[in-house]
Formats: structure tokens, sequence, C-alpha cells
């Protein structure tokens, strides 16, 4: 009697194992890996950097400086609006650290874009100057 079941036996555990195998996949679109931040593209791009040898510095220390980075990425991410009206916001947020209204004021007209600017940031920074004509003291 245990020979006539076998049959069913075996197709049952196909079935199940079929199944089983079916729903692993379907499963797994859930549990694929996040996608990489810029964060982590950078580091593994370094990463790849220190072990083939192409830096400066010795591997340990190159390792150490490139997983130290993604930490400080991961810790306060930089923001990712870039568009005008929030470039202007945060310039004139930063003009709030003055203390009188005319440091204000001067400020505020620089970050509208009054005055020059001379230099790049590739070039070691960028240098902007407003010049304001005030009458002589009497």
């Amino acid at each position: 009697m245990t020979l006539c079941h076998a049959p069913r036996f075996h197709a049952f555990a196909l079935q199940a194992t079929v199944l089983a195998g079916l729903l692993g996949l379907a499963s797994g679109g859930a549990h694929a890996a996040p996608p990489v931040s810029g964060a982590e593209s950078l580091y593994r791009q370094e990463r790849a950097a220190c072990l083939s040898g192409h830096t400066s510095q010795d591997r340990a220390t190159c390792l150490k400086e490139a997983s130290a980075a993604l930490a400080e990425a991961r810790r306060s991410p930089r923001p990712t609006d870039e568009s005008p009206g929030s470039l202007r916001d945060n310039a004139l947020r930063r003009c709030q650290v003055f203390t009188t209204t005319e440091e204000r004021e001067r400020c505020t007209r620089m970050a509208d874009g009054a005055g020059t600017r001379s230099g790049s940031v590739s070039g070691g920074g960028v240098i902007k100057e407003l010049v304001t004509r005030e009458p002589a003291a009497r």
C-alpha cells in the first residue's frame, strides 16, 4: 500500500517545491537591495581606487578616509534642492549672522548679485566684493 501512495507523494513534493520557488522569486523583489545613493557610489569608487593603489595614501589610510567620508555623508546629507529660489533663500539666511541693519542690507545686496565676483572654486575660492561709497565725516 505504501507503493501506491509513493507517486502521489512525489507529485505533491514536486508541486510544493515549485510553488516555494515561485514564491521565493516573487518576493525577491521585495527584499532587493535598496538603490545606491550618491555617497555610496562615491565610496565604492574611492574604495576601488584604494584597493588598486591608485591614490597617494597608503591602503589603510585611504580606506579609513573613504569610510569616514561615507559615515559623514550618512550623518548629514547635503540638500539636493538647488533651484534658484532655494539658493537665494539659503544666501539670505546666511545674512542673519550680521548684527547691524547696515551689514545685513549689504549682505542681502551681495546675495542678490550686487558687486563683483572674481576667482573660482577650483582656483581656491570665489571672492565677492561690494564697494559702498560713504560721505566723508565733517
